[in-house]
């Protein structure tokens, strides 16, 4: 307990110095899953002890338009798993945390000498039985012959489907995974697609973190208290308009609410910078009501005019 107590004590410390802690990110590993309706990425910093960040979304999709990532964060040994909403494309606020073992069902896979040819890529089979049937799960790998320690991100694929990703060799990578039956017909789980270089940081807030910490791992109760700014945008206080079309209106507020608590957590620290992103959002989101057909042409136009309006104000009003 005085470990436990010394090392709580920095934590504190420690945060004192920063409001957030920034993760940047330079790989992209995309994968398709869901019989190629949704897309898995596997985002992390090569050559870093960072965490691990997984978005799956809709394949006409990019990973940047998603709302929800996952990814898990150690805390004094134990293992949490955590799930972000994304705000602005790169701010994370937590909205579940669980601690885990993982839970693996096939953990046997055995290297086979057989090679096969998937696209354009030379492969080799991992063979697991699955229990006393004679079916097994398949794990098609290639070497890019870069010298990369893949394994990490590797071991995110578990997310997908149960298995032990075994260890693979330096440059090692899945291409594709699935099951093969008796009958020799082959069911597949998910395929490579493609690893990308990117430039995408995420951001924490640390007394997110620090909740965690204090609830889950010393048992405590939060010692969060309140931010200690007094400020806030006139829309928090107040949302109203006359727009008579309920669809529109309905998602006027629910932009505006996650405005809201995106500058409670992150936009405050720098409001001429949320005043940019609060833009930013509105076009993001006018495009996605388009494309997706959530909004007729009319309503879109109609959503964007009256975000635009909340944004001319909160730029003359300022904070409150």
């Amino acid at each position: 307990m005085k470990f436990i107590a010394i090392l709580f004590t920095f934590l504190i410390t420690h945060l004192a110095y920063s409001q957030f802690v920034t993760y940047k990110n330079d790989t992209n590993f995309i994968y398709s899953v869901a019989g190629g309706t949704e897309l898995f990425s596997i985002i992390y910093k090569s050559n870093s002890d960072s965490p691990v960040f997984k978005m799956q979304y809709s394949s006409d999709n990019n990973y940047s338009d998603s709302k929800f990532i996952d990814f898990n964060y150690t805390f004094d040994n134990k293992i949490c798993s955590l799930q972000a909403r994304v705000h602005n494309k790169k701010y994370l606020l937590m909205s579940s945390c669980q601690t885990f073992s993982p839970k693996i069902q096939i953990d046997n896979f055995k290297k086979t000498d057989d090679l096969f040819t998937i696209g354009k890529y030379t492969c080799n089979l991992y063979k697991a039985q699955v229990g006393d049937t004679k079916e097994y799960m398949a794990l098609y790998t290639t070497n890019l012959n870069d010298g990369i320690d893949y394994n990490i991100p590797m071991q995110e694929l578990q997310q997908v489907f149960s298995v032990k990703i075994p260890v693979l060799e330096k440059g090692e990578i899945v291409i594709e995974g699935g099951m093969l039956f008796e009958n020799n017909t082959y069911w597949e789980i998910i395929n490579y697609v493609k690893k990308e270089t990117i430039d995408q940081e995420f951001v924490l807030e640390q007394n997110d973190l620090l909740d965690i910490y204090t609830t889950l791992v010393l048992n405590q109760k939060s010692k969060i208290v309140d931010k200690d700014h007094k400020l806030t945008p006139s829309f928090c206080l107040v949302q109203s308009h006359d727009d008579n079309d309920k669809l529109v209106d309905e998602k006027i507020s629910d932009f505006l609410d996650d405005m809201c608590v995106y500058f409670e957590n992150f936009g405050y620290s720098n409001y001429s910078n949320f005043c940019n992103d609060f833009d930013m959002e509105i076009e993001s989101l006018s495009k996605k009501y388009k494309k997706y057909e959530i909004l007729n042409t009319t309503q879109v136009v109609q959503f964007n005019k009256i975000a635009k309006e909340y944004s001319i104000d909160i730029r003359k009003k300022g904070i409150k």
